[in-house]
């Protein structure tokens, strides 16, 4: 992950910041965000997740590195725009929500988090 987010950070400085428009007359001014700021108070919360059971709740960076490189592969597409990569660029890791195939959820899963920016990939 330590090199997604450094490429982010690559990203989200060389991209210029885009221009929201929808329709005549109507448009977003950016020019007052600060992401740099964002990024010097990034804070690492703990989320709580309640799930039923038999679903498991890991870290991407508790896997093996075959399934790490799959996620980056066909996941992270930190380079998309200035927000993307601002996103990536503040995670540390991913949370995996795995619910097994012989598994019915019949009670929702709830997230709680505090952080700024987190990536939560459920597989199902």
């Amino acid at each position: 992950m330590k090199t997604v987010q450094q490429q982010a950070r690559n990203v989200y400085a060389m991209v210029p910041m885009p221009v929201l428009r929808y329709g005549l007359g109507i448009w977003i001014d950016l020019s007052a965000f600060n992401g740099e700021k964002v990024l010097k108070e990034k804070q690492n919360a703990i989320s709580e997740i309640s799930v039923p059971e038999g679903v498991s709740v890991t870290k991407i960076s508790s896997y093996d590195k075959k399934f790490q490189e799959k996620y980056r592969e066909g996941l992270l597409k930190h380079d998309e725009n200035k927000f993307t990569a601002l996103l990536y660029s503040l995670l540390e890791d991913a949370t995996v929500i795995r619910i097994p195939k012989e598994i019915t959820v019949q009670t929702p899963i709830y997230i709680h988090s505090k952080a700024h920016a987190e990536k939560i990939i459920i597989i199902a």
